[in-house]
């Protein structure tokens, strides 16, 4: 004969189960939300400016002529150090031009005070990324005439640079070609902002024919000029 089963043993079976189950979920939801709420601190945390940072970029986007590659290469370097998530240069630029429309006039003119800057130490960082900005346009438009600027060239170019700055927020002078670190610098500020290295042709390669051409035209002027020479005399 099959034994009897009490419905009250029963549903407290049940109930056990379902409790159990539900400490598991609770246990799992709780995991989630902390993972969440960590997630999200760390997302707060990314790209989040300090005000150092913040007037930095102010500082090199008005000095270097509203032009905001300068801008965000040194906001590249920021998030490398602080282990930001990437930005494309787009992405970079926008950044730079959105948090120069939200500044305050009378803030912003304070700060671009080369001669009392607000913050002088941000001032003193902004110099170097806009120097660096202005040595790499000399460059690029030596490049675009055919002329790849040397080592020694890009240093004096620098020196000349920052001579014509105020002793108390200009940057350290990098040196001269002699010095091995200034050479180190000179190669690091290639790869930064994009230079090769290497001889840029001057002009289009010249075709055989117009070699030739050109050595005949020459050799029967050589031939003239010595004709004329010798019926002279």
């Amino acid at each position: 004969m099959a034994a009897t089963v009490d419905p009250l043993s029963a549903l407290c079976e049940q109930k056990r189960a379902l409790d159990a189950q539900l400490a598991v979920a609770r246990t799992a939801l709780t995991k989630q939300r902390k993972a969440g709420r960590k997630a999200g601190r760390a997302t707060e945390r990314r790209w989040a400016l300090t005000e150092r940072v913040r007037n930095t970029v102010l500082i090199i986007y008005v000095l270097a002529t509203y032009t905001a590659e300068p801008a965000g290469v040194f906001l590249t370097r920021c998030a490398a150090e602080r282990h930001w998530p990437r930005k494309s240069d787009e992405e970079l630029a926008a950044m730079v031009e959105d948090l120069f429309l939200t500044v305050d006039v009378h803030d912003l003119t304070a700060l671009t005070d080369t001669k009392r800057p607000s913050d002088a130490a941000a001032m003193f960082e902004a110099l170097t990324y806009v120097e660096q900005w202005r040595l790499a346009s000399w460059g690029r438009d030596l490049n675009a005439k055919g002329v790849a600027p040397s080592t020694d060239a890009v240093l004096c170019r620098l020196e000349a640079n920052l001579v014509a700055l105020p002793d108390d927020i200009r940057p350290i002078a990098t040196g001269s070609v002699a010095e091995s670190r200034a050479r180190k610098w000179a190669h690091r500020w290639r790869l930064r902002w994009g230079a090769q290295d290497g001889q840029i042709r001057a002009r289009d390669t010249i075709s055989v024919e117009e070699m030739r051409s050109k050595a005949s035209m020459l050799m029967s002027m050589l031939m003239w000029s010595t004709a004329s020479f010798f019926l002279n005399r």
